[in-house]
């Protein structure tokens, strides 16, 4: 199965692509953006060329797992996502993912390898994945 995997930020995205049977993944986008609207454009293409089964999408909450003010925007966009592509959205905690991803990736692709990251945890914390 498909998986894409987002790290939801407020002027860019990064993008994961996994498979649950070979449970591998990889990064394959950043996306910088202006508005709600030219993003989902840009996502539809990443849609459209890698038919997911459904989306990741990484939840950045506070280390005593509350709610931080981007874990409230990323649950709205997911909500958003999941009724305009009408695709189940998951939303995994992500804290540290962009920290860890400095150890792997060059600034340019952090951000989808933060969305990898995040992606890869997902697979390896779901034995149904």
């Amino acid at each position: 199965m498909q998986i894409l995997a987002i790290d939801f930020g407020l002027k860019k995205v990064g993008l994961a692509i996994g498979n649950t049977l070979t449970k591998t993944s990889m990064p394959i986008s950043t996306i910088f953006y202006k508005s709600k609207q030219e993003l989902f454009n840009l996502l539809e293409k990443h849609v459209i060329e890698w038919k997911p089964e459904f989306i990741i999408i990484g939840n950045p909450l506070n280390m005593d797992q509350t709610e931080s003010e981007m874990s409230k925007l990323a649950e709205k966009f997911s909500t958003q996502f999941s009724k305009k592509f009408n695709l189940t959205v998951k939303l995994v905690d992500e804290r540290l993912s962009s920290f860890e991803a400095k150890e792997f990736a060059k600034d340019d692709n952090l951000d989808a390898m933060a969305a990898k990251l995040i992606l890869d945890s997902w697979m390896n914390n779901n034995e149904h994945s």
